[in-house]
């Protein structure tokens, strides 16, 4: 709720499936050893995101389905994750500057801190600088959009400050 930042994890998987694995095992964990009841997974769908989201909603031996956070669209077809296009990627990015302009001691992570003085606006796309990486970056960005979407839709309570700060 505070969005202050409790892990992360920076490594190069080198295949989506090893990945997807490692996230699941992760959400096990998270469920079985911390007692989170209350988990939501944002993920991106767009390119190698999309074979996360299925991998996860094809998995046999658990259902993370209702963790997986959904849209639905004005046809009615409901899609897994988060789909990033030119215009909600600033308001993804937006929710994450919102968030750590207003309080960085939020973001624990040097690696974090590092990737967020390679990122720059070019044209209208905004990315890490050349030879760089935006992984931390996003992921950062996703799970502040995603707080703000479950406070949106009460699905995350605040406290009366947290409410506050929310809503100036």
């Amino acid at each position: 709720a505070t969005f202050t930042q409790i892990a992360e994890l920076k490594h190069r998987f080198g295949m989506v499936e090893r990945f997807a694995e490692v996230l699941k095992d992760v959400v096990k964990i998270l469920i079985s050893q911390y007692k989170i009841r209350k988990l939501k997974l944002f993920i991106e769908n767009n390119s190698y995101g999309n074979q996360v989201v299925e991998s996860l909603i094809n998995d046999t031996e658990f259902d993370y389905t209702p963790l997986i956070y959904c849209e639905t669209r004005k046809s009615g077809e409901v899609v897994y994750g988060i789909t990033t296009t030119g215009k909600n990627k600033e308001t993804i990015i937006n929710c994450l500057y919102e968030l750590i302009t207003d309080k960085p001691q939020r973001i624990k992570s040097q690696d974090l801190i590092n990737e967020l003085h390679t990122i720059e606006k070019k044209g209208q796309k905004i990315a890490a600088a050349k030879g760089y990486h935006d992984d931390l970056f996003m992921a950062a960005a996703f799970a502040a959009y995603g707080r703000n979407i479950l406070i949106k839709s009460n699905e995350l309570i605040l406290n009366e400050e947290e409410e506050k700060e929310f809503n100036k």
